[in-house]
């Protein structure tokens, strides 16, 4: 990936909930679906600025804390697979971060597992001026983190790239590991094996590069034109670096290079 173009349609935090009145049975379906359980119908979303409208309807409906944004769809190859002109943009909320190393997982929900690394905001953010600068000056610390997307459709197959931003990108739960100083850390250069019930199911080796920094610098970017507030502490996913997998009732473990291993327990 040598190139990342923004591209942003505005809407974060400053709008009003009347922009929203449009997508109100959106909004109640999608968490009527989260709480059952049961699948949502598949979305016949118009545009990826209508994709990001619905995103941002959805996290003003739940009024949680913010506390960090994801991208997903890094590499080429799964752009193209989902028609998208650039990685995808979601919003990360407290609920979202999992402290416990057990997580309960249902037998009627799509969750995935990836393995992927977590940078944290060293500064607040206030105008385009503070972000003109290379990355690794915009953040102070990185962590591994396992995280565990989750999507309410039947069909993953069938999924296009704007069913996958109105949906949030599929925010469901991560667990971090411990950060380390950035300056510490080589992040180009960090591999990772994930670990499925003892047996290695994927490995971040031999793999299509994607510069972390330039990702990164374009996450920060989405979140700051997309209208949300950036704080010193905020944390950004930026993408697997293995192939995500259907999480089963397993024992997961993420071995990485530079950093301790995190372990998951699914049941």
């Amino acid at each position: 990936m040598s190139c990342l173009i923004v591209t942003s349609v505005g809407y974060g935090q400053e709008f009003g909930s009347k922009n929203c009145q449009h997508y109100r049975d959106y909004i109640q379906e999608y968490k009527s679906a989260v709480l059952s359980g049961r699948y949502l119908p598949q979305s016949l979303v118009k545009s990826e600025e209508e994709a990001y409208l619905m995103q941002a309807c959805l996290i003003r409906s739940d009024s949680k804390k913010i506390i960090g944004f994801k991208a997903g769809l890094t590499s080429n190859a799964s752009q193209k697979r989902f028609n998208v002109g650039e990685p995808v943009f979601g919003v990360i909320t407290e609920e979202s971060q999992h402290t416990s190393n057990e997580l309960l997982v249902e037998d009627n929900k799509t969750m995935l597992i990836e393995a992927e690394l977590a940078f944290r905001l060293g500064r607040d953010i206030y105008t385009l001026k503070d972000i003109d600068k290379v990355a690794s000056e915009l953040v102070d610390a990185v962590a591994p983190v396992i995280e565990m997307p989750l999507f309410h459709f039947k069909d993953l197959g069938t999924l296009t790239g704007n069913d996958i931003i109105a949906t949030n990108v599929g925010v469901n739960k991560f667990l971090l590991g411990e950060f380390v100083s950035i300056d510490k850390v080589y992040v180009n250069s960090v591999h990772v094996s994930l670990n499925e019930g003892g047996q290695e199911i994927d490995s971040s080796v031999d793999k299509v590069k994607i510069n972390q920094w330039q990702l990164l610098k374009w996450l920060i970017m989405k979140s700051y034109l997309e209208g949300y507030r950036l704080r010193k502490g905020m944390i950004y996913l930026t993408g697997s670096l293995v192939n995500p997998a259907r999480m089963k009732k397993a024992r997961y473990i993420a071995d990485y290079s530079q950093f301790d291993s995190i372990e998951l327990i699914a049941k």
